[in-house]
């Protein structure tokens, strides 16, 4: 009995501490128990979002692939309607017969030029908006998987990247008449006995590309395309809003002017670079000099094997390729998600 008396004592005694060491133990254990939920909430949501984003970049990844392909097959039926707009072969066809026929020899010289030109600026922008078109839609169809949601469906798709087809139809021809104008405003003063160096063609191509503006080009990107009368033709509020939503992109030039300019530099480099290579196997340098009526046919040939080539060219990957292009891609993309 003295014993409990004394326990009994010493509990009592020491009570406070008793309940504040309680009261610490308990929100220890508390704090501890809070911390490691806390813990597990973040590990959670870091998983989650790894994923997340894992599968996002995979989403991206299949459209940057099946956009690819689309512009490889729409570039090579491109190709074909620029010789049935500037059919050199009937000129060259017409010189044979009549080879004194001065006309028809300034036909060739600006038609040539103008070729190499709407090539260049066709693939540009070709490249160009399709990147755009399946960066926006990519984004939509991904909000749509997560939302479980069929706004975007495949018939809205193809109305939507049907643009394109459309620009092969007469908006191509348009931009070959602004091209052709300007190539005529440099070109048409080029005597065809002037001997031109590997560096004066591209000075000639730099020239035209001055002259077309290219901030004018871009401006006129939309146009081409005929965005405004799909707009009004169309009674889909998803897909009206995507047509104006891309018209904006298209047309705000601090997103598009830097990735442009690049390309269209870079696919003048490339054909220079082409230019070199085929004189080389004559043995020629960078700085022979050949009359201009002589270039004209060399530079005839070399178009002309690049627009019936069945496959795509290196150019046409690296230009797909450029790092701007994928940037702005990703960037447009990942705003849709």
């Amino acid at each position: 009995m003295e014993i409990f008396r004394s326990l009994k004592t010493f509990l009592f005694n020491h009570r406070r501490k008793f309940i504040i060491s309680g009261v610490v133990v308990g929100s220890a254990v508390a704090v501890v128990h809070y911390l490691r939920q806390q813990e597990e909430k973040r590990q959670k949501y870091e998983i989650d979002e790894f994923f997340k984003v894992l599968r996002r970049q995979r989403h991206f990844e299949t459209i940057q692939l099946t956009c690819e392909q689309t512009t490889v097959s729409l570039c090579k039926r491109m190709e074909k309607r620029i010789i049935d707009i500037i059919n050199i072969d009937l000129i060259v066809a017409d010189l044979k017969i009549n080879t004194k026929d001065f006309l028809q020899w300034e036909m060739l010289k600006i038609s040539t030029f103008t070729q190499i030109c709407l090539l260049v600026y066709a693939q540009t922008f070709l490249i160009f908006v399709l990147k755009i078109q399946f960066a926006i839609i990519g984004g939509y169809l991904y909000k749509n998987l997560n939302e479980k949601n069929e706004q975007i469906n495949r018939d809205l798709q193809e109305k939507y990247l049907s643009l394109c087809v459309e620009f092969m139809k007469d908006g191509l021809y348009d931009l070959c008449e602004f091209i052709k104008n300007k190539v005529t405003n440099i070109v048409s003063g080029l005597d065809l006995k002037k001997k031109l160096s590997i560096t004066n063609v591209l000075d000639i191509f730099w020239s035209i590309q001055a002259c077309i503006n290219n901030d004018e080009f871009i401006e006129s990107i939309p146009a081409y395309l005929r965005i405004k009368a799909e707009i009004k033709k169309t009674y889909d509020s998803t897909l009206r809003l995507i047509y104006e939503e891309t018209t904006d992109i298209l047309s705000t030039k601090e997103l598009t002017s830097s990735c442009v300019n690049s390309m269209l530099n870079h696919g003048f480099v490339c054909l220079t670079n082409e230019l070199v290579n085929i004189l080389s196997l004559d043995g020629k340098s960078k700085e022979t000099t050949l009359p201009t009526v002589k270039i004209l046919p060399i530079l005839h040939n070399m178009i002309k094997s690049k627009l019936n080539n069945t496959y795509a060219d290196e150019w046409l990957w690296d230009l797909m390729a450029m790092e701007k292009l994928k940037v702005l891609s990703t960037n447009v993309y990942e705003s849709y998600c």
